[in-house]
């Protein structure tokens, strides 16, 4: 064998072993294996060769020569000599090196398997117990120096087989189960522990950073430390720009319902800006930032005259966003003006204002919210409508949805409805906030259902 084609011999095998190494290896660790990798070949190839050229250097080698033309004296030269001994030495040692590589594998694979376990075993003894003769047979007949090339030939399926069958890593999932139940019970500072215990099993979690921003902004009444966490947020590289909008909208309604400080929640809403330029994210930041009162005299005024502050804030609910434009009545009188509106409609089908009267009386005097929708959806079918006019019968609808039927997939089908038709509107963006706050919720449920399961102490 020449020394070209066992230099050859050596790149293919350390590229299958690494190609192998690679595919097994868990994600955790596969930042690193190029390094543990490049140190594993020098230490396992490198110097078995290397010791083995200066154990047959010199015109009095150690190792007496094992290759048969060398030891009968039939090449010539110092550098000859060296390329006839070192040739089959470097295709020997990489083969033992490439078994032993695969005889890890294999353990290393089915070690991470249970749930095939019964298959794997009766895969291994099946071909361990067809495979023998063929081993045997084979080394016998090349001789021993091919036994290393006769297992790699034996194990190549097994290792192949482990790649297939080695289980999925699940990913480690955050549960803030027993923080809810502490904060439940008042006690804030374990539930912050509950928090950061599990954010250090999964750091880049967005729910649990920022139920530790609320924690300190809403129980421990530290703004400064609430906005330094959503800051942090939305610097880290897997922080989604919706999420990043999500946390600075948080931290703007902290300013405004706290602090009653609207030039704080203008700067939350200028990161959002800053942070995605030219986005609809951007764009609707945008649009709230213009709704803030100018001053904290002025906010303070608002909520002193008992005025409903709604901005399309991602706390705001939608479901009592819209306010009834009739006021309470007893049934007869429902009854009365519903009547009064059914005479309307009669004369004229297109009398737009009796129409919406009658679907507010319905949804809001009677308990007949379905029937409330049904006319605001005539009116949509209406032409020549103002689009003024159709985001706020859509945004009605989603609010009867919510409010009165307690239909959340409904309500969603309608909001993202006014989003598609009318984007650029403030209704949009506030539907937009409705529909992030009811994921957000369906999380925020699921732990609280898994929080009641839980035993607390006695206190």
């Amino acid at each position: 064998m020449s020394l070209l084609g066992a230099i050859l011999i050596l790149a293919c095998l350390v590229y299958v072993s690494f190609h192998y190494w690679d595919r097994l290896s868990p994600k955790a660790e596969k930042p690193g294996i190029k390094k543990w990798f490049k140190n594993w070949a020098i230490k396992g190839l490198g110097l078995p060769i290397l010791a083995w050229i200066i154990c047959n250097a010199g015109s009095s080698p150690i190792i007496p020569p094992l290759v048969a033309p060398v030891a009968a004296g039939k090449v010539s030269g110092w550098l000859s000599r060296m390329e006839a001994l070192t040739a089959p030495a470097v295709a020997i040692i990489v083969s033992y090196w490439t078994t032993v590589n695969f005889l890890w594998f294999i353990s290393a694979a089915y070690s991470r398997t249970t749930t095939r376990s019964r298959e794997v075993i009766v895969g291994i003894v099946g071909w361990c117990l067809l495979a023998f003769p063929l081993t045997a047979g084979l080394i016998r007949f090349l001789g021993w120096e091919s036994a290393g090339y006769v297992a790699l030939l034996c194990l190549l399926p097994l290792v192949h087989f482990g790649s297939q069958v080695q289980e999925e890593e699940v990913p480690v999932q955050a549960s803030y189960a027993k923080a809810i139940a502490k904060i439940k019970f008042g006690k804030y500072a374990e539930a912050e522990s509950e928090v950061i215990q599990e954010l250090e099993r999964c750091e880049n979690d967005f729910d649990g950073w920022l139920m530790l921003a609320e924690l300190y902004a809403n129980h421990f009444h530290d703004l400064a430390e609430a906005e330094r966490t959503v800051r942090e947020l939305a610097t880290e590289p897997k922080t989604t720009p919706s999420q990043i909008g999500v946390a600075f909208h948080r931290l703007a309604d902290w300013h405004l319902r706290l602090a009653d400080d609207p030039a704080a929640a203008r700067r939350a809403l200028e990161a959002i800006v800053t942070l995605l330029p030219g986005s609809h994210l951007a764009h609707m930041a945008q649009l709230r930032m213009n709704q803030l009162p100018a001053s904290r005299e002025e906010l303070v005024e608002q909520k002193e005259k008992g005025r409903t502050f709604r901005l399309p804030a991602l706390n705001e609910e939608l479901d009592e966003s819209v306010a009834s434009a009739v006021p309470a009545l007893d049934p007869t009188e429902a009854a009365t003006r519903v009547n009064g509106c059914v005479q309307k409609l009669r004369q004229n089908p297109d009398d737009v204002a009796a129409r919406e009267q009658l679907a507010q009386l319905f949804a809001e005097q009677t308990g007949k919210a379905a029937t409330g929708i049904e006319q605001l959806r005539l009116l949509l079918g209406m032409q020549n409508q103002p689009d003024q006019k159709r985001v706020a019968w859509l945004a009605l609808i989603a609010s009867w949805q919510l409010r009165y039927l307690q239909d959340q997939e409904a309500a969603r089908a309608t909001l993202e409805e006014l989003i598609h038709e009318y984007p650029q509107t403030a209704q949009a963006f506030a539907a937009q906030r409705r529909l992030t706050q009811m994921d957000f919720e369906v999380r925020v449920q699921r732990i609280k259902d898994a929080a009641t399961r839980i035993r607390l102490p006695s206190r």
